[in-house]
């Protein structure tokens, strides 16, 4: 199999450096190493749609340290509290050639919307807000649904006394899922008000091929995602994978296609090379196995089909996908293992 599949092809979640041609980089960025964090992936798809050059390096969260294992000594010296996401500017007098030092941690900016804004500032060359004062003010509203449903989000994500948890909060209540569902609707709301969205209540994407029609998609300002946009994005897929969750949209039927312009947009973002949440994205299957890894046996939770049926559904895929999966099995056969065992290393 390993010979007949080849090498993985080379993906922007396993690269150290994206200099976009430049010479050195601007800036380093820490993320967690499985790409879970919320807040990494807001700053990490906004980072690489502005295209600033970077370098980046990964920590485990908490939960994924093996036991006794701590988080990387370089990566501590920087962060002592173990907190992600991290970003350093390049010093850029200690840089010399290809030896590039960075300084200390900028401030305030531990969460995914803080560091978009920070890097609009440092950077305005590659900004992503709009310019024109009437679209600057639109924004604004639009950063304040983005909030909203971050909050409504994290309701389901921490347990009573505070921490974060993989699966969905026992805490939460009607009042939770009533916020969410506001909060869903004025995103909505929002995506209907414009008019590349929809056009005599028609959607002018093609549903079964989205990205055949991708430029009058349904972002909040245009056929392109902009800043809140990009935001938004890894939100909504989390999102998406909580309504399927059996505590939640597996009792009361919630689903994120309930809310069309919201999933159209999800979609299109997702088709490849469209932008760069296409090569940072996960599904929301994946989402919900991670969330329920903790619980398997939670009433409700979806069964994998079984194997003759799994190999119809994934003969059904495009043949290169099916090399490229290979080849990435086959690529790092103790990490495979160690996931089939249920093990964290």
């Amino acid at each position: 199999l390993r010979g007949a599949s080849g090498r993985p092809a080379p993906r922007v979640f396993e690269a150290r450096e994206r200099l976009f041609g430049a010479e050195a980089p601007e800036l380093k960025f820490w993320h967690d190493a499985a790409g879970w964090c919320p807040h990494c992936m807001v700053a990490w798809t906004v980072l690489e749609e502005m295209r600033v050059p970077y370098v980046m390096d990964t920590t485990p969260l908490r939960a994924y340290l093996r036991p006794g294992q701590q988080k990387p000594p370089a990566f501590l010296s920087v962060s002592p509290r173990g907190l992600v996401p991290i970003v350093q500017l390049i010093d850029r007098e200690r840089s010399v050639a290809d030896l590039w030092v960075f300084c200390k941690p900028v401030q305030s900016v531990g969460r995914g919307e803080q560091v978009g804004q920070m890097l609009a500032e440092k950077f305005p060359a590659h900004s992503l807000w709009p310019g024109e004062p009437a679209q600057r003010s639109l924004a604004g509203k639009h950063l304040g649904l983005f909030k909203r449903l971050q909050r409504a989000h994290e309701a389901y994500k921490r347990l009573p006394g505070g921490r974060p948890t993989w699966g969905v909060s026992p805490a939460h209540g009607k009042k939770d899922e009533r916020f969410l569902v506001d909060a869903l609707d004025d995103l909505e709301k929002a995506l209907g008000s414009s008019t590349s969205v929809v056009h005599g209540g028609q959607s002018n994407l093609d549903e079964s091929r989205l990205g055949s029609d991708i430029g009058t998609s349904c972002f909040l300002l245009g056929p392109k995602p902009y800043m809140v946009d990009l935001m938004l994005l890894p939100l909504l897929e989390r999102v998406e994978a909580l309504l399927l969750h059996p505590s939640l949209g597996g009792s009361s039927g919630l689903v994120l296609s309930n809310w069309p312009r919201a999933w159209r947009m999800l979609a299109a973002a997702r088709e490849p090379g469209f932008c760069s949440f296409g090569e940072l994205c996960s599904d929301a299957e994946t989402l919900l196995a991670i969330s329920m890894r903790d619980e398997p046996l939670a009433a409700g939770a979806p069964l994998p089909p079984p194997l003759p049926e799994a190999a119809r559904l994934a003969a059904g895929h495009a043949p290169e996908a099916c090399r490229e999966a290979a080849a990435r099995l086959c690529a790092r056969p103790a990490a495979v293992a160690a996931f089939a065992c249920r093990g964290r290393g």
